[in-house]
């Protein structure tokens, strides 16, 4: 008896010095499974609690299904920007216009665990799709009314998320926007634009506006929904009808967040102007329009926080997850579009 528990405790050191290499799902992992794209996944989805129209903000539904979905991850959380999310991106279609990515709601330190490039496969079977604001993501369920889900930790994560083989990134992974097709390739207002949201996206040629301070800090942005209308105070006056005429720029010097100024009792009083947090704007040209114009939106924790914005005016080529901000359930909801940069390096100065 003695020797055998010596032998069976050298076997355990044995096996803690040299463990046996991680499992590599692979599609076979899943036999009993349905394996559908992200694609047929979102579209399920916003069949039961259509896009257009905000119909879908704040909606959720619970998998009952066997349904796997697999993806290759296309952000990282290393430099703290991207939070608790992991976004994959599904290419393994045979049509290249069905690819689509998704946001898995995860803990932190993603990028230890799925690097960017990580095949990734999900078991949908007892976790919930929710709108939050716009952005449908994958968690588990809420007890929180105004969270459509919440992430995954743990004996969750163990459960439904599985890591498959490690592939190189390519063009493919890529959507290009440029000057000549941002209007026919991001689409907005359609059922069609949920498609792109989680994508990873390069924005080719963009040029920087109001860009002085520091990516993580107080600059000068005037305002969270610039993208919706233009705020520019000498632009044409183009009035976005969800807000009120004694609030667009003409009638006002200074701004500050929405939720500060849609809570103003009457016209004319008076508030701190406050430079929006960690917000960046890029544009083609055109201001006073939705398409073309970008919110880069970055956390007070990034690591690059302290870098530069590129100044105003300056052309980059930009690369980000392409997201949705839908500002109020309330009003039918005005969207931002803003981007998420993975780390500042993919920030390019062009001219």
């Amino acid at each position: 008896m003695a020797a055998f528990v010596g032998f069976a405790a050298v076997g355990c050191y044995n096996d803690f010095d040299m463990p046996a290499p991680a499992h590599v799902y692979t599609d076979a992992d899943f036999a009993d499974a349905r394996i559908m794209s992200i694609k047929e996944v979102k579209e399920m989805f916003y069949t039961a609690y259509p896009f257009a129209g905000h119909g879908a903000v704040g909606k959720s539904m619970k998998i009952d299904e066997n349904i796997v979905i697999r993806g290759k991850v296309i952000s990282s959380d290393r430099a703290n920007n991207i939070y608790k999310s992991l976004y994959i991106f599904d290419n393994e279609v045979s049509d290249a216009s069905d690819a689509a990515a998704i946001e898995l709601k995860l803990n932190t330190g993603n990028y230890i665990f799925w690097p960017v490039g990580t095949r990734v496969y999900v078991k949908l079977q007892g976790l919930v799709l929710g709108d939050y604001r716009g952005m449908l993501s994958v968690g588990i369920a809420s007890q929180q009314s105004n969270y459509a889900n919440n992430s995954l930790t743990g004996i969750d994560i163990d459960r439904h998320v599985f890591t498959g083989e490690q592939l190189a990134m390519t063009q493919a992974d890529t959507l290009v926007v440029t000057a000549d097709n941002y209007r026919s390739v991001l689409r907005y207002d359609t059922n069609d634009t949920y498609m792109v949201l989680g994508r990873l996206v390069r924005f080719e040629g963009v040029r920087s506006k109001f860009g002085k301070a520091q990516w993580g800090y107080q600059n000068t942005f005037p305002n969270y929904f610039a993208n919706s209308t233009s705020y520019d105070k000498n632009s044409p006056d183009i009035l976005n009808e969800n807000i009120p005429d004694e609030l667009q720029w003409r009638n006002i010097d200074q701004w500050a967040t929405y939720a500060a100024v849609r809570d103003m009792p009457t016209q004319g009083v008076a508030f701190k102007s406050t430079p929006f947090y960690g917000s960046a704007w890029f544009t083609y040209g055109d201001i006073s329009q939705i398409p073309g114009n970008y919110v880069v939106r970055t956390s007070g924790y990034a690591r690059f926080r302290e870098h530069k914005i590129p100044a105003d005016g300056t052309k980059v080529d930009l690369t980000a997850i392409y997201t949705l901000y839908t500002g109020s359930y309330s009003d039918g909801g005005r969207d931002a579009y803003q981007l998420a940069l993975n780390r500042v390096e993919d920030v390019v100065e062009v001219e």
